[in-house]
This record gives C-alpha cells, sequence and structure tokens, in this order.
C-alpha cells in the first residue's frame, strides 16, 4: 500500500524530466535556426538573433509599451537594427519572440517596434521571419512536425490576422481548458486584469498552426 505513492511520484517526476528535455530541444532548434540564413532586409535593416547586451533596450521598449518584462531570453528574440553612419553603430529599431510553451507549442509574443519606425511594415516582417524561422526549423525534427503558436494582443488583432493568425475559441471557463497551454492560460487571466486598468478591450488569443507533411 505504500509502495504505490512512491511509485507514483518515480513516474511523475520521470515525465517532468522528459517534458524538460523536449523543452530544451525545442530552444535549441528555434535559437539555431536563427544562424541558418541571411538576415539581411532591405532598407539598410539587418536581422539577427538577441544577444545579452540587448536585454536592457528590450526590457525598457517591452516595459514601455505595457507589456510584460518578465523572464526575457535574448537569445529566443529576433532583433532588427539599422545602421547608423554617424556612430558606426547598429540601431534597434524592433523585435520579437517565440516563446516555447510546451514540445509542439510556442507563443509569439513582444513584438515591438520603435515609434520613429512604426507604419513601415517591420511589425509584419518581423512576424513573417519568426514564422517562416519556425516553419524550416520542423524539416529537421524527427517527431511530429506540427507547431501551435498562439499570440495575446489587445487592440492589434490586423497585424497577426494579416500573417494567417486566427482567433481562438475562448468561454469564460478558459482557464481549465486543456487545449490551451497552462503558461498561457494564467497569463491571459493576467492579461484581462492588465488590460481592464489600462485599456477598455479585452485580450485576444490568437492561433497560427505550421503543418509539415
Amino acid at each position: 500500500m505504500q509502495a504505490q505513492p512512491a511509485s507514483f511520484v518515480f513516474s511523475g517526476q520521470s515525465r517532468r524530466q522528459s517534458l524538460r528535455s523536449t523543452h530544451r530541444n525545442l530552444v535549441r532548434r528555434i535559437i539555431c535556426t536563427f544562424s541558418t540564413r541571411d538576415n539581411s532586409w532591405t532598407d539598410g535593416l539587418v536581422a539577427r538573433r538577441g544577444s545579452p547586451a540587448d536585454r536592457g533596450v528590450i526590457f525598457r521598449s517591452i516595459l514601455s509599451e505595457g507589456m510584460n518584462p518578465l523572464g526575457i531570453r535574448t537569445e529566443r528574440f529576433l532583433v532588427v537594427e539599422e545602421k547608423d553612419f554617424q556612430s558606426q553603430k547598429n540601431q534597434i529599431v524592433g523585435f520579437g519572440q517565440l516563446r516555447p510553451l510546451s514540445a509542439t507549442d510556442l507563443e509569439l509574443a513582444s513584438v515591438y517596434v520603435a515609434p520613429a519606425y512604426r507604419r513601415r511594415g517591420i511589425a509584419s516582417r518581423i512576424v513573417a521571419h519568426l514564422l517562416e524561422e519556425q516553419r524550416r526549423s520542423l524539416h529537421s525534427v524527427s517527431g511530429p512536425k506540427k507547431r501551435r503558436i498562439f499570440c495575446l494582443t489587445v487592440g492589434n488583432e490586423s497585424l497577426y490576422s494579416r500573417a494567417g493568425f486566427t482567433r481562438f475559441p475562448l468561454d469564460q471557463n478558459f482557464i481549465w481548458n486543456s487545449d490551451i497551454p497552462c503558461g498561457l492560460r494564467f497569463e491571459m487571466l493576467a492579461g484581462r486584469v492588465v488590460a481592464a486598468l489600462v485599456k477598455p478591450q479585452d485580450v485576444l488569443v490568437l492561433l497560427y498552426t505550421i503543418l509539415e507533411a
């Protein structure tokens, strides 16, 4: 009678270890895709993988837009720069990230473009670039070739709908909906509280699915 709980704990630990290993492998695949192609854009813009030196700019920019600045891992970010010929340095003009939620689910998050560079299609290109990189990463995957990419947004649905995102159906009991990754459910709950205080709009959950034969 006493052996059963011990067996249950061991099984749970093994499952958690397996999920952590799968999660780490997914993060590695996301990171590797950034370095496998030419990331030069037109208009003098260059896309690259984020680095620790970008953390301050990313944190301040995210905070200024009322987005969640916690848990930033710069290596997940796609950073877009423009060459500043006067200072001979690159200036960060935008960024975005794909944040792993599970072995097959991710969240498109922290999409930002500096005010002086908006209305030039940069945000749309960041989103398209991240989706394409994730699609390419599936070619090297031996398991299920499917990715669900979620996105939470308040009042910016058109940006993501142009990229192919559609609304994910929700009801009042979404917090118990097992089809939504656990981490995203709590983020949705927190987002609704913040949105109610800051903006008179609800948080929308959008979904983009990648399927490879």
